[in-house]
């Protein structure tokens, strides 16, 4: 061979011709040409067979034995009934997977179900054992009282179940969770901590049951208002939870305890979200009209209004509200609770004759399910006479008053801050009717019950001393420095109002420029006015400021600025008449004094506002002294 030979007319090494040809064809090629005799084909015939097999898709004599080759020559000639019964032997397979998965799943399940069973009967047999137990200082057969009870229990679960961690966190649970309902948090605290250390004991770690646990152990901050306490543990109890079960009724639970702490520090997002999370887990776990479901749309409508979100809390609490009257009925502590909420929200809103509407509906709910002298009652009757002295309904408002002050005092609760507040309230519809001795009389006892209840320096004490003060003044002029007094000390300070700040406030600046101008300084009280008028919210009206507005308008009018009184009127009234009644007492006021700054100048005009303002006093009795005033300018006018 030299190198003008042709590759391939030179026969190629055996391994490497096997690499190159591969195949059937390839096999009888190499048989039919082997040099060795005894491997070539016996026949043309034996070659001419092999041939045939070939194309018949059968195994071929030339190719090496192999269990393999036949198979890939069955699957060939059986193609479609190989795929049919793989494909089913991949179903069977498949199956029993997941057979093999639910059965271990099953045997978890019932392994977790009577590890249950078996926790829940070690604390059915601790409890029988407290109440069985005999001591020897209590007579036999007297039965031990809740607080005996709980204190037993406690010193069993912690000396009798250590061996049993999770049986022992679980009562201890039970335990603290009593303790808290009671409003004893500091004796539910240390069961709760036992209870998390028991709950961290368990093998293998069960985080579902110390999730529970740190999640009733912030539950006690929360209870507290500890909120910045209670939020940090909601998160690792959360946590725990969602490992162990991303949708159980439990993560539900902490999710709303955790939201309530955000909703009151201002986190209200993160708050509104937390609710959402927990009303998607119930929706998925429990029927609709489920309470628990009830329950969310009420906590998130709350959440929104105290977002600044009324519209959205109208919805959600109008859904609390139907779904209420499907589950439980009309006449249930529910319905009345959601009532009452959703009242609240309409009041927010404003809408003062629907959120009092709704007031009264739950009230008269709780008037039947409780006890006569129930605080739950007595509140809702407050705050359905408030609502109705902002309505101007002084008739109604007094009758609904005057029941609550009778609920109270029958039911031994006439010393109570609760009938505090209900007669702060009777004696402002007393003043608006007229009767300042009556109102007197009645902030006299509001007064001595404040200062016994919650001391001289408490916020309701001090606006108590204010409310008297100026209606003593109004009694009497002379009284006009003890009224500065009070006033000015306020005015300094007006922070220490806490929450009754927004309306005691402008109270206390009408009042102190009140005394000022009856003391001869008419300038200082003008501008203690003007000032007082200007920090007024100017999205809204309150009828018990107007008074101080009206007071401003005489001021201007006297100052010889009548244009600026009008103004300063028209700007109230048109915003009173759209959220009050025009028929309401104290816009009647304001006319009246509309009517006084016309009076000089545009006498028709004036007796047209007059007109207004009678139609307005419709509820204020003969003898008021806004009536009186009225008739007098009016005669005046027409003797012109």
């Amino acid at each position: 061979i030299d190198e003008t030979t042709d590759p391939a007319a030179v026969p190629a090494p055996r391994k490497s011709t096997r690499r190159l040809l591969r195949g059937d064809i390839d096999n009888i090629v190499m048989k039919a040409t082997e040099h060795d005799a005894e491997r070539r084909y016996a026949s043309a015939g034996a070659l001419a067979d092999d041939v045939e097999r070939h194309l018949d898709g059968q195994p071929v004599a030339a190719h090496p034995p192999s269990s393999w080759y036949g198979a890939q020559k069955f699957v060939a000639r059986h193609r479609g009934g190989v795929a049919t019964t793989a494909a089913f032997l991949l179903a069977i397979l498949a199956a029993l997977g997941v057979a093999l998965w639910q059965a271990n799943v099953a045997r978890e399940q019932a392994r977790l179900a009577h590890e249950h069973a078996a926790r829940a009967e070690a604390v059915r047999d601790l409890l029988v054992d407290i109440f069985d137990a005999e001591i020897p200082s209590r007579p036999k057969g007297e039965m031990p009282g809740t607080a005996e009870l709980l204190e037993r229990g406690a010193a069993k679960a912690q000396s009798d179940l250590a061996a049993t961690p999770a049986v022992q966190s679980d009562l201890l649970v039970a335990l603290g969770r009593v303790y808290d309902h009671l409003a004893e948090p500091e004796k539910g605290m240390p069961l709760l901590d036992a209870a998390v250390a028991a709950a961290k004991r368990v093998e293998p770690a069960d985080p579902a049951l110390l999730g529970a646990a740190i999640s009733e152990r912030g539950e006690v901050d929360l209870s507290a208002d500890r909120f910045d306490e209670a939020i940090p543990q909601f998160d690792q109890a959360i946590a725990l939870q969602k490992s162990a079960d991303p949708q159980s009724l439990d993560l539900a639970l902490t999710l709303d305890r955790r939201a309530l702490a955000e909703s009151q520090t201002g986190k209200h997002g993160n708050a509104i979200a937390d609710y959402d999370a927990a009303l998607a887990i119930r929706q998925k776990q429990l029927p609709a009209g489920d309470p628990e479901i009830l329950n969310s749309y009420d906590s998130i409508g709350n959440a929104e209004l105290r977002a600044g979100h009324p519209e959205r809390a109208i919805d959600l609490m109008k859904k609390a509200v139907d779904g209420a009257g499907r589950t439980f009925g009309e006449k249930h502590v529910k319905t009345a609770h959601y009532l009452k909420n959703l009242g609240t929200a309409y009041a927010m809103q404003r809408n003062f004759v629907e959120a009092a509407a709704l007031t009264e509906r739950a009230v008269r709910i709780e008037a039947e399910l409780y006890p006569p002298g129930s605080p739950d009652v007595v509140n809702g009757l407050n705050n359905l006479g408030n609502m109705q002295l902002t309505l101007g309904r002084l008739g109604e408002a007094r009758r609904t008053l005057e029941e609550a002050r009778a609920r109270n005092r029958d039911a031994g609760h006439d010393e109570s801050l609760g009938q505090a507040f209900v007669l702060g309230n009777l004696a402002r519809v007393r003043e608006a009717q007229g009767d300042l001795a009556d109102a007197a009389e009645i902030l006299a006892q509001a007064r001595r019950t404040a200062t016994k209840v919650v001391g001289p320096e408490h916020a309701r004490t001090v606006t108590l001393d204010l409310q008297a003060t100026r209606v003593d003044f109004m009694r009497n002029a002379a009284t006009a420095a003890a009224l500065e007094k009070v006033a000015s000390a306020i005015v300094a300070a007006p922070e220490k109002l806490a929450q009754f700040r927004t309306r005691s406030e402008p109270e206390a600046r009408y009042a102190l420029g009140l005394a000022q101008d009856a003391q001869g300084d008419h300038a200082k009280a003008g501008a203690t006015w003007r000032e007082a008028v200007a920090a007024l919210p100017g999205d809204h009206v309150d009828p018990l400021t107007f008074p101080l507005v009206v007071a401003l308008a005489r001021f201007d009018v006297a100052d010889g600025k009548p244009d600026d009184a009008l103004a300063l009127l028209d700007g109230y009234i048109a915003r009173a008449e759209r959220e009050l009644p025009a028929q309401h007492y104290a816009i009647g006021a304001l006319h009246l004094a509309r009517a006084e700054a016309l009076a000089g100048s545009r006498a028709a005009d004036a007796l047209a506002e007059l007109d207004k303002a009678d139609a307005a006093f419709g509820e204020l009795p003969p003898g008021h002294p806004w009536r009186d005033e009225a008739s007098g300018l009016r005669k005046k006018l027409q003797a012109r």
